[in-house]
């Protein structure tokens, strides 16, 4: 578990902390430049795109990704390269298992394409409860498997 007192009260967003984090430069930079701090600004810039991958969720399959990041995408602009990563698993509903299953806005919007998942996974729990619950328990074992 993360021990946020073992974090120290040092400001994040001061670049002059003992962490040595700083901004990036957000606009062009010319000549000998330095921010506010007096330490000196990146001379230049990433001249490529910017890339973003995403990985989805489980149950779920890239169109359903980026039929969720729509929104997102549009705000990023043109200027950046999204790249959807998908898992290698079939998802199936399995009753007792899953939660539910897909309704049939999901369905339309995976266009034909499988629900999929990144692993498989077997648990030491028999009670009949599941698999989200048993998953988040932090007395049951969960064993992952490709």
């Amino acid at each position: 578990m993360l021990d946020f007192e073992g974090l120290g009260d040092e400001d994040l967003d001061d670049p002059r902390s003992a962490s040595g984090w700083r901004p990036a430069a957000v606009g062009p930079v010319t000549g000998d430049a330095s921010g506010p701090d007096g330490l000196p600004l990146p001379q230049e810039r990433i001249r490529r795109k910017m890339q973003v991958l995403v990985l989805h969720g489980r149950q779920s399959n890239e169109n359903l990704v980026n039929f969720q990041l729509a929104g997102l995408k549009q705000a990023m602009g043109k200027d950046v390269d999204v790249r959807f990563l998908e898992g290698d698993v079939v998802w199936k509903y399995v009753e007792g298992v899953d939660n539910h299953d897909a309704d049939p806005m999901t369905i339309s919007l995976a266009k034909g394409r499988d629900f999929k998942l990144w692993f498989t996974h077997d648990t030491d729990d028999s009670r009949d409860r599941i698999d989200f619950f048993k998953m988040q328990d932090p007395s049951v074992k969960v064993t992952y498997h490709d």
